[in-house]
Order: structure tokens, then C-alpha cells, then sequence
């Protein structure tokens, strides 16, 4: 039996499980979980392989990750590529079309050039000839015009 005195409380073990209170109380010890040495080492052994598993799989997981994380790089460095690549044809192709659209009003106006000589040319042919056809009914010596 063991006591001791804090503040004028005395405890004493009164069994392997209860303690005694100079005020008379009784407290009820817990029972011991080992009770063999070999268990501890049993459990201590089992919580070591279990943070060991862990440390495994948070190490793959992690390299998972880095592998996603490159994975996402080398794709947002290739869609950059492709991004730019896109962004310089469309600047070529608006060129292009801006150089058509040149073109076709050139050739527009050359049309309209064309249109007019050739209409200019067809109204004095007309006007030729009728001038001719009056010129031969009113006037006989026309031939020569």
C-alpha cells in the first residue's frame, strides 16, 4: 500500500485497481492494456508498417502529381505553340485576303475602264453609222466619210 499527501488529500492504493481518498472516495483505476511486454512491441511493430504504407502511398501519390504537373505543362507549352502558330496564319491569311481585296478592286475598276471604252467605242460605232446612213440619204457625195 502506497500513500502520499498533496494539500491535505492523503491516496492510498488500496488494490491493484482502486485508490483511496482521504475523504473516503474510491477511484477506480483502468486496467492495463499490456500485459505482456511482447504486446507493445506487437503494436508498435504493426503502427510502423502502417506509417510505412502511408509514407509509400502519399510517395506515389506525389509522384502522380508531378507527373499530372508535367503532364499539364508540356500541354499548356504545346497549346501555346499551337496558340501562336494559329495566331501568325491568321495574321498571313489576313493579309492575304486584304491583298485580294486590292486586287479585286483593281480589277474592278479595270472592268469599268473596260466597260466604258468598249461602250464609248460601241456608241461612236453607232453613232458612225448613223451619221453614215443620214449622210448617204440626204447628202450623195457621203461616200468618203
Amino acid at each position: 500500500m502506497k500513500s502520499t499527501n498533496n494539500k491535505d488529500e492523503t491516496i492510498e492504493l488500496t488494490g491493484e485497481s482502486n485508490l483511496l481518498l482521504s475523504h473516503g472516495d474510491v477511484v477506480e483505476l483502468p486496467s492495463i492494456y499490456f500485459t505482456e511486454p511482447q504486446q507493445l512491441l506487437e503494436i508498435l511493430h504493426i503502427m510502423e508498417e502502417q506509417n510505412l504504407y502511408l509514407i509509400h502511398n502519399h510517395q506515389e501519390m506525389e509522384q502522380a502529381l508531378d507527373k499530372q504537373n508535367h503532364n499539364m505543362f508540356e500541354l499548356q507549352k504545346s497549346m501555346e505553340a499551337q496558340t501562336e502558330s494559329l495566331t501568325m496564319q491568321i495574321v498571313q491569311l489576313e493579309s492575304v485576303i486584304n491583298q485580294e481585296r486590292n486586287r479585286a478592286d483593281e480589277l474592278r475598276q479595270d472592268m469599268i475602264a473596260l466597260v466604258r471604252d468598249s461602250v464609248s467605242k460601241q456608241v461612236g460605232i453607232y453613232y458612225h453609222s448613223m451619221i453614215n446612213g443620214v449622210c448617204h440619204s440626204h447628202i450623195p457625195a457621203c461616200d468618203s466619210i
